[in-house]
């Protein structure tokens, strides 16, 4: 967007473009360095909690039209796959604090 902006000579959205730009660069740095520290303490509930929010995200888009028999059903399979891993999640968390409550 910014390289448009520029090549079109309208600096004051080149330079708001290159504002957010930089803005969200910070915003992913950060994340990164959260997510390793999360990895380093507990990789399994981390990586899973990642793979729920990366396919709720793809719940969120639109459908695509126009798919063939194949591709509606493999949509159907990764918008089941959310609500599964999140219900596996959800068990895994209770069997842990059952073990936590049974050792204390």
């Amino acid at each position: 967007m910014a390289r448009v902006a520029i090549e079109s000579v309208d600096l004051v959205l080149a330079n708001i473009c290159n504002t957010i730009v930089a803005h969200e660069k910070r915003h992913e740095i950060a994340y990164e360095r959260i997510v390793e520290k999360l990895r380093e303490v507990d990789p399994t509930y981390t990586v899973a909690k990642m793979i729920i929010r990366v396919l709720d995200w793809t719940v969120r888009l639109e459908k695509p039209e126009g798919l063939t028999s194949e591709g509606k059903c493999a949509q159907e399979l990764l918008y089941g796959l959310a609500s599964n891993i999140r219900r596996l999640q959800e068990r895994a968390d209770e069997l842990v604090k059952k073990m936590k409550s049974k050792l204390s």
